[in-house]
């Protein structure tokens, strides 16, 4: 079994997790640092850090470091090629603390690990407002019991906003394991758009096509949406991506909650949830209308538009509102007509 140091102690255990749990219980207080004990074998005592060997095996060395209570996992080094004198292991280069953080869930320590290569973007990821709204909503669900995560990827949008993070949780619902792959980039506000023609009545609806080769279509079909930037303003950043992307000036004032509408101010639904089975991304539906004459559309129609700096290019196409439904697979634009529809029948949606 392992051995690992703990505040200067040497402990026998199965487990990171379960070292630390034995020191708790003991009531030697919060470990600030855990770093594994040396390996010792037949040729001697070897430190567990990287190095240059002779082209024998690798050995697998337990590497768990802890800060705060949270856990670094095994990794395998090379197994050196002479006999290492023996290090203390408290005395092991500081460089691998940077390695794993925690991170409070009901007041408790959650051990946080990620690949190497992005220790430095870990904090940024984990004080983002993307993680924390979600981390708000788990903590929230007693079900819910969150034992560790496994920072894969993160996507950096700049030098301080994290745009796409991926990672792994241990994780469970109901005191059963569930499924822990998260692809998170937060929320993305959709707008759908009614326009009215002055001269006869007729309804319309703008639809932006671009490349998605997610979906395998370098003319995706859908409704105008935009990630959310942190500033919480839904409405504000509605409008901005209906300026990016349709170039279409509007009044926040102007736009309609759908969402908040159906379910209410203080629900706990955001919006729409189209890859809820591996991703936290919610869409709040808005609602814009306007009435407008027969040039307004046929100078919309075509335009090319979109964020240069984000690699955008999209094509703003006006069709009929009633094709809507028949021309788009986004989940955006159908669960945008969903609400639309029913929140007219309820009465809570004033006809147009």
């Amino acid at each position: 079994m392992p051995i690992y140091g703990v505040n200067g102690q040497r402990v026998e255990a199965a487990s990171p997790q379960d070292a630390l749990n034995k020191v708790l219980k003991a009531g030697a207080g919060r470990p600030t640092a855990m770093i594994p004990s040396p390996l010792t074998t037949s040729m001697g005592a070897y430190p567990n850090r990287t190095v240059s060997g002779t082209g024998r095996p690798a050995a697998m060395i337990p590497s768990p470091l802890i800060t705060s209570a949270g856990a670094y996992p095994t990794r395998t080094v090379p197994r050196p090629s002479t006999v290492a004198m023996e290090t203390n292991a408290e005395e092991l280069p500081s460089q691998h603390e940077q390695f794993a953080t925690t991170f409070n869930f009901r007041g408790d320590p959650v051990p946080v690990s990620c690949e190497p290569g992005l220790e430095e973007n870990v904090p940024k990821a984990l004080s983002s407002d993307k993680f924390k709204t979600w981390w708000a909503r788990v903590e929230k669900d007693i079900n819910f019991v969150i034992e560790g995560i496994r920072f894969q990827s993160i996507d950096m949008f700049g030098p301080t906003n994290p745009g796409f993070i991926k990672f792994k949780l241990e994780a469970k619902a109901g005191g059963k394991t569930c499924p822990g792959i998260i692809f998170m980039r937060g929320g993305a506000p959709a707008i759908l758009v009614v326009l009215k023609k002055s001269d006869d009545g007729k309804l319309f609806t703008v639809t932006v096509n671009q490349p998605r080769i997610g979906a395998g279509s370098s003319s995706f079909c859908e409704i105008p949406a935009g990630m959310l930037d942190g500033s919480g303003n839904l409405s504000g950043v509605a409008a901005k991506e209906m300026k990016e992307e349709t170039s279409l000036v509007i009044n926040e004032k102007d736009l309609i909650n759908l969402t908040e509408m159906a379910h209410g101010p203080d629900s706990r639904h955001q919006g729409i949830y189209s890859t809820c089975g591996g991703s936290d991304e919610y869409n709040p539906i808005f609602l814009y209308r306007k009435v407008v004459d027969p040039k307004f559309i046929d100078d919309l129609q075509g335009k090319a538009t979109g964020n240069a700096d984000e690699f955008e290019q999209i094509t703003v196409r006006v069709i009929p509102f009633e094709q809507l439904w028949q021309v788009s697979a986004d989940s955006k634009a159908l669960s945008a007509l969903c609400l639309h529809e029913f929140l007219l029948k309820s009465g809570k949606l004033a006809e147009f």
